[in-house]
């Protein structure tokens, strides 16, 4: 009997032209979107475990059959996708949930609204409005908009198009080369996006300071600016890393990396190139510059190290070995580029690389693989007893792994007690032994999204944490990266709403400011600007 009552309701909504509509629960990996492979980075813990409409990224129409809430995420930032004036026009009302990243990609953090209907009411919306239902609601998708989805690929296109892709990303292996001289069309006035990379100081005291402009995305390039006092002030960009080529027929993008000044003195900038936003293999580079407080410095041509990504500053070890950290993600290449390079693998996780010969070499050592992984952007902090403690980026928050044989194998990863959003963390050893750690919130074991930089101090490895200085109570704020002087002072760099603000600022404090949780040194500062697009938004 149950079987012929689905069949006649299945004839009846064909016979009407009204599918009926899918409604998955949302957890941390699921697929949103019929038309695209987005799945979700990270909720609110009020809608997960509740049924989405899963509908087209551009735009569907549904009608409420039983009553309830329906929630529905939009952008937070400025674009042509942000639906909140709309939300607002037809009823709904913004929930006091923090901004949250619904899918990879900075433009992609989310504000929830809400709205009760009533049987009958009948809604439209245009991308991007991600529908979740609450309880009770049930709802008929009427219609959709854009294209319908493509059919299933066969295996015979897919090996044509992973051979087509693999070509295309043979340009990625090209070296790009370093623009010295990058004004006027690298200047303020021309950048509209900032997104911070890193911090370092070099053995004259000069500060130096990296950052994507062009977007989180395929269009993204790195621009290094420099300070001479202290981070009061900052240069016009000094240095740009721009491999785009518009005879190219993808993308060419340097998305991530870091500055590091290793212990000879040498200031390095790590980057990745990749097509796209990652095609499968990307690759690490690095460029050295010998004389980084030079009125010209001058940046070697840049080598190639390995696959991958490198997003945190090498360690040195005891024993005088310098380690890497190079992500080759998991989840292989990106759209076009899905199924590329499928000999890497193997070799796909948070892998460690080591130099014994002053960053001439690098040997891969061994790797971690965490479940959810996002860019990984693990660090790697010795212990005092001699093993390594790995805490990696995953979707959902921190995650750690130990090796006790150097890094060669590392143990399954677990959950860390430090709570974190899906977004950048920095830890460090610092010259008193003290462990280092910039995170979101002002608690150890909570957070508020991407909310409230703060430092803390463990003098136990890691296993307790004391202060909590807010480095800046803001919405917005991200992505830390940070070192320390000779003097002890602490210097942090973070962003602040990429594609609104677009602000690369800096903190300078000290491990007494962090203990006292307020600024006691005459020197602390916070908020310092680094930089600020100057041109229109696009």
């Amino acid at each position: 009997m149950r079987s012929i009552r689905l069949l006649l309701i299945a004839m009846l909504l064909f016979a009407m032209n009204l599918p009926a509509a899918e409604t998955p629960i949302l957890k941390t990996g699921a697929k949103l979107f019929t038309d695209r492979d987005y799945l979700l980075t990270e909720a609110p813990s009020l809608l997960l475990g509740k049924r989405f409409l899963l509908t087209s990224i551009e735009g569907y129409e549904m009608r409420c059959e039983k009553p309830g809430d329906l929630f529905v995420m939009t952008l937070s930032q400025p674009h042509s996708a942000n639906q909140q004036q709309a939300l607002k026009d037809m009823g709904f009302s913004r929930i006091t949930t923090p901004e949250f990243q619904l899918f990879p990609g900075e433009i992609n953090r989310v504000f929830a609204y809400r709205k009760t209907l009533k049987t009958g009411d009948q809604l439209k919306f245009s991308k991007l409005a991600f529908p979740v239902l609450g309880e009770g609601l049930d709802v008929k998708l009427i219609a959709e908009r854009g294209k319908p989805a493509p059919k299933r690929e066969t295996p015979d296109e897919a090996r044509s198009r992973i051979a087509r892709h693999e070509q295309i990303a043979e340009a990625a292996l090209v070296p790009p080369q370093p623009n010295i001289s990058p004004l006027p069309d690298y200047d303020y006035d021309r950048l509209d996006y900032g997104m911070t990379i890193g911090i370092e100081r070099t053995p004259g005291g000069r500060l130096w300071a990296c950052w994507v402009a062009g977007g989180d995305s395929p269009d993204a390039f790195f621009v290094l600016a420099s300070s001479d006092d202290n981070g009061e002030s900052w240069s016009k960009p000094r240095m740009v890393l721009d491999s785009h080529d518009p005879k190219l027929p993808r993308k060419r993008s340097i998305l991530v990396g870091n500055l590091w000044t290793d212990p000879l003195g040498r200031l390095w900038l790590i980057f990745d190139q990749s097509m796209d936003m990652f095609d499968g293999r990307a690759g690490v580079w690095a460029t050295i510059c010998e004389n980084p407080d030079a009125a010209t410095p001058s940046w070697s041509p840049p080598r190639r190290i390995w696959h991958g990504v490198t997003l945190n500053k090498p360690s040195v070890l005891s024993g005088g070995e310098w380690m890497l950290p190079v992500s080759l993600d998991q989840r292989g290449g990106f759209g076009p580029f899905k199924g590329c390079f499928a000999e890497l693998d193997p070799f796909r996780g948070a892998n460690v690389f080591v130099s014994t010969d002053a960053g001439k070499t690098w040997e891969r050592r061994g790797k971690a693989v965490f479940p959810n992984p996002d860019w990984h952007e693990h660090m790697i902090i010795e212990r005092r007893d001699g093993s390594l403690w790995m805490l990696a980026r995953t979707r959902t928050g921190i995650m750690e792994s130990v090796s006790a044989d150097g890094g060669h194998t590392w143990s399954a990863p677990v959950d860390s007690d430090i709570k974190h959003p899906n977004a950048r963390f920095h830890i460090r050893r610092l010259r008193s032994g003290r462990l280092l750690l910039i995170k979101h919130g002002d608690q150890i074991d909570t957070h508020a999204g991407r909310v409230q930089l703060s430092a803390w101090l463990s003098e136990d490895d890691g296993r307790s944490w004391r202060g909590g200085l807010v480095l800046d109570e803001r919405t917005g704020v991200s992505y830390p990266d940070g070192l320390q002087a000779a003097d002890g002072t602490l210097y942090i760099s973070y962003d602040r709403n990429r594609s609104v603000n677009g602000e690369i600022l800096l903190a300078r404090f000290t491990e007494k400011d962090i203990l006292a949780k307020r600024l006691v040194s005459a020197d602390s500062k916070l908020k310092l600007l680094i930089s600020r697009p100057m041109a229109k938004r696009k």
